[in-house]
């Protein structure tokens, strides 16, 4: 069984956010094989996160009024 665990110590906001995008983009982690096999699926996901972070941020936003 895979778990992944988020841990952060200074904004609690972020772990429920980083857990949000895990279990959002992780379709494709199923836990099984071995260790080194599972810690790939994670950082395959890592990766798919960190694109999707990058892009919203260099996107154009929209003011609120």
């Amino acid at each position: 069984m895979l778990k992944v665990v988020f841990v952060c110590a200074h904004n609690s906001g972020r772990s429920e956010i980083s857990e949000a995008f895990f279990n959002r983009y992780a379709t494709g982690v199923d836990g099984s094989g071995s260790d080194e096999e599972m810690i790939e699926q994670v950082r395959v996901v890592r990766n798919v996160i960190e694109e999707k972070v990058k892009a919203f941020i260099k996107s154009p936003k929209t003011e609120i009024q």
